[in-house]
């Protein structure tokens, strides 16, 4: 399917939109890169026909553009288990007997239970560290049931990251009675329930629930080819690529000659820092640039990020030679972009890490590609990223965590002409074939009719 050939869809579909339920830990953002993927993908969906369920939290905030008919999930929807409940517990007993009029005249009442929330840190910290990163579980409310009602989805649209999602999505699928359509992202199963007393007991317990509901899904979505392979084998189910879109036109910026007489290259990175994707190699393409620049190769290194970067992060990551810089608006994203010589993408090494993103694709990676700025890779061999830019030669690709080869892979992708331009070129045709908005968009949303048209017949 060609751009124009997406757009004439888009026009024959505009009218018959159904209405969609999305549920998703976190809202439609341009921040986050689940919340990114969404937005890419629903842009183009009729406001009215479209409805999202997503988690309470301080960084949760839904941008309007995509959805004006939000539901925050809460307590009552995601209520605490054992021992966090305990917390709730005590907050609730501490209240009980506190007058609105005292706590109106005396705000400071209201933190009585500020003592226990180091005791509720401390508690987390601790599950965290064993594998148990949502202690939650899920309840439909009468609330959310009157939601549900007041909206009546054609489909539910779920991407579930988490136990209490994955049984939450089953009795709103159950609720309901229509198609359910699953997302997911990354390899996160594995990250959860690692140790501890009962780990094997709910790793179990989470293989099973997550097999039945891909079992009850109309259908299935994964990140990239190489995963959908893998979890069909896995699951026994089919699996079709949802990948992270861009408006590839928007983009794209005509590649640059490099100027003899430069004053210093640039090196850009653009995204989140995660520790378990691109912590470890931001730091050594700082100590790369450092070395660089102590043997008369000017470089700068820029890492560029939604939101300012904590300072004991920045010194972590940092050296002389690295700036942090934020954006506001993606059209300043995209500017400050396409000013680099290089972007690089780095995926973790560590084991621990591995089994979380082995199949995934970064969220930039799409418009990576689609700027034509040359772009250098380090990452594992066998991950998605690697494999997908080996495959069809859309960047140098360093996948051995080895600083003298990155430096070596720095030089000769700053100066080597014709290797820029092939990659660059490589690049932007993959883009348009496969990572565009317009053709991404257009192929999942027929699915997503194909799915209804069925569940009807």
């Amino acid at each position: 399917m060609t751009i124009d050939e997406a757009k004439s869809t888009i026009v024959k579909l505009s009218g018959e939109y159904p209405k969609i339920l999305i549920l998703s830990r976190v809202p439609f953002n341009f921040n986050n890169g689940t919340g990114i993927a969404l937005s890419v993908l629903f842009q183009n969906w009729p406001k009215n026909k479209i409805a999202q369920l997503y988690a309470k939290g301080r960084e949760n905030i839904p941008d309007r553009t995509i959805c004006n008919n939000y539901y925050e999930l809460g307590s009552l929807e995601l209520p605490r288990v054992f021992p966090l409940n305990l917390y709730d517990y005590v907050r609730k007993k501490s209240f009980k007997n506190t007058p609105s009029d005292v706590a109106v005249q005396n705000p400071q009442r209201l933190s009585r239970p500020a003592k226990y929330k180091g005791l509720k840190s401390r508690i987390g910290k601790i599950l965290h560290e064993y594998g148990w990163l949502y202690p939650t579980d899920c309840f439909l409310s009468k609330e959310l049931r009157v939601f549900l009602d007041k909206f009546s989805p054609d489909l539910i649209f779920s991407v579930p990251a988490e136990l209490a999602f994955i049984r939450l999505t089953s009795q709103i699928s159950e609720y309901l009675d229509v198609p359910l359509a699953v997302q997911v992202y990354d390899n996160w199963m594995p990250m959860h329930y690692g140790r501890g007393f009962s780990a094997v007991k709910k790793r179990q317990q989470l293989e099973f629930e997550f097999k039945k509901l891909l079992e009850n899904a109309s259908i299935r979505f994964g990140i990239c080819e190489l995963m959908c392979k893998a979890y069909s084998s896995k699951y026994g189910k089919s699996f079709y690529p949802l990948p992270v879109s861009v408006n590839t036109n928007l983009w794209h910026r005509p590649q640059r000659k490099q100027d003899k007489t430069i004053i210093s290259f640039r090196i850009v990175y653009a995204g989140s820092i995660h520790k378990h994707a691109a912590f470890s190699g931001l730091a050594d393409m700082s100590t790369v640039v450092e070395r660089l620049n102590k043997n008369g190769i000017r470089v700068d290194f820029i890492i560029l990020g939604p939101q300012d970067i904590d300072k004991i992060i920045k010194s972590q990551l940092g050296g002389q030679f690295t700036k942090f810089s934020t954006f506001q608006e993606q059209n300043e994203l995209i500017d400050e972009v396409s000013l680099a010589d290089l972007l690089f993408l780095p995926v973790a090494f560590d084991k621990d890490s591995w089994e979380f993103i082995k199949y995934s694709m970064p969220a930039k990676s799409a418009a990576y590609m689609a700027s034509g700025i040359p772009m250098l890779i380090y990452a594992p061999k066998e991950s998605a990223i690697s494999f997908e830019a080996r495959t069809h030669g859309l960047a140098f690709v360093v996948d051995e965590r080895n600083i003298e080869m990155l430096e070596a892979a720095v030089k000769h992708m700053l100066t080597n002409e014709q290797d820029r331009s092939a990659f660059s070129e490589a690049a932007i045709a993959h883009s348009r074939q496969h990572y565009d908005r317009d053709i991404v968009s257009t192929r999942i949303h027929k699915q997503l009719f194909d799915a209804i048209s069925f569940q009807k017949k």
